[in-house]
């Protein structure tokens, strides 16, 4: 359905004379094919937001094994770097990649060291009192299971390979909310025939448009943003 989406999203735009510079997705295997052999001009880029995701349920596997338990306070600092090292890239892969394998140095508690793979050789974070990883985090020992399970999930050649599809710090957010907004109108749960659904989500994109640039609400002393949830009257009855 997805290639599908991609498929008829790429004609539209083309019959309309609109010249498509980058398309952003998930990790899609089918999409990225179809984008390399149809469209192979088109920059593919992945959704780091996804590509962090992945990452995550590959380490909570691994993690869960009996002798990686020390791997697991790290789990949330790992994703948090891929998010770190897509985002400070510069839209270079060498750098990427450099930032990226810096990884491997940090968890044993090295912060220096001799070759970069085109990315700093050193950690880009303030000097660490005592050398001390953090509260509940014990640095990895490169002899350790635990090390080794994340070594070969970091170094994994699929995903060294989709690297270049993060180069430049693309994330579908905004998509994915007006996706959750649609679900207010159209809810997985209940089946509605084509003309109903088409109907909603016409009354979904018309809400949100009506909605997503309202100001956000501050305190009026500190003019910090606040979150509040907050009941109005229901003005229109929707079918």
């Amino acid at each position: 359905m997805e290639k599908e989406a991609v498929i008829q999203a790429m004609g539209i735009l083309s019959g309309a004379g609109i010249r498509v510079v980058e398309v952003v997705t998930d990790a899609h295997s089918q999409i990225t094919a179809y984008l390399k052999k149809q469209h192979p001009y088109v920059k593919h880029s992945y959704d780091v937001w996804h590509g962090a995701k992945n990452l995550t349920k590959k380490l909570n596997k691994v993690a869960a094994a009996a002798d990686c338990k020390e791997l697991w306070p790290w789990l949330a600092d790992v994703a948090n770097h891929f998010w770190f090292s897509c985002r400070n890239c510069e839209g270079s892969l060498h750098k990427l990649q450099g930032l990226w394998k810096g990884l491997l140095h940090h968890v044993r508690g090295r912060h220096e060291w001799c070759i970069g793979d085109g990315g700093p050789v050193m950690c880009l974070h303030e000097h660490l009192i005592d050398n001390k990883p953090g509260e509940g985090k014990t640095w990895l020992k490169s002899n350790s299971p635990a090390f080794a399970a994340l070594r070969k999930v970091a170094l994994e050649q699929y995903f060294i390979r989709t690297l270049p599809h993060y180069v430049n710090f693309r994330t579908n957010g905004i998509l994915e909310t007006f996706n959750s907004h649609i679900l207010m109108y159209a809810p997985k749960r209940i089946a509605f025939s084509y003309p109903v659904y088409k109907a909603r989500c016409h009354l979904a994109a018309i809400d949100y448009q009506a909605h997503k640039d309202r100001p956000l609400r501050t305190n009026k002393t500190t003019g910090e943003v606040m979150c509040v949830l907050a009941k109005t009257e229901q003005t229109v009855l929707y079918c």
